[in-house]
Formats: structure tokens, sequence, C-alpha cells
């Protein structure tokens, strides 16, 4: 995958989470606003398992982390398997734009 699209399929995971979790992340982006006047998590990295996906994202003395498992092509959300059961495929690094964050203004 190319840098964008790794950035563009974490987004598509994050807009796929629970309303619950979207406030979570809503939270994380105040905190950081709080700190740099930016609601963004700029940095992260998305990790690709043979059994889902796990996006971390840091901020400045903030940070949101969401796993999102492939039930037969349906994300399921929930807590991290332990490490040592997952299959890693692949990673890369990501980063975002303040405005990749506009729809959690809401929440």
């Amino acid at each position: 995958m190319a840098r964008y699209d790794s950035e563009k399929f974490a987004l598509w995971i994050l807009d796929s989470m629970p309303d619950e979790k979207k406030k979570v992340l809503a939270n994380a982006c105040a905190r950081n606003l709080h700190f740099t006047s930016a609601f963004v998590l700029e940095f992260g990295k998305i990790t690709t398992y043979k059994e889902g996906w796990y996006v971390e994202l840091t901020g400045t003395r903030s940070g949101f982390k969401v796993w999102a498992g492939d039930n037969d092509g349906v994300l399921v959300f929930g807590r991290k398997p332990v490490a040592s059961k997952l299959h890693e495929i692949w990673h890369d690094s990501l980063h975002f734009n303040e405005c990749d964050f506009d729809a959690y203004w809401r929440y």
C-alpha cells in the first residue's frame, strides 16, 4: 500500500467505529487541542495482522488505540488479542492533518 492508502484505510477504520469509540477518539483530540491548538492526533501506526488491524495514534500527551478484527468482511471492534496469538503481515506509519478529524468535533 502506498502511504496515502494507509492513511485512507486507517480513516475508514476510524469512521467505522461505534459511537462510543469515536467519543474516546474525540476526547483524545480535545486533549491535544488543549496543548497544541490542533484537534488532531497527527502521528500513528497501522499494523495489519492476519486476524485484523491495530491503529495507534499519538498526539501531545494524548493517544488512541483501536483493534478492528475481520469477521468475514465485517469489522468487529474490541480488545486487541494477545500479540503472541497474532500473525503480523505488515505495518506502516501514519500522518494526519487536522481536517482528517473534522467529523469527530460533534462527539
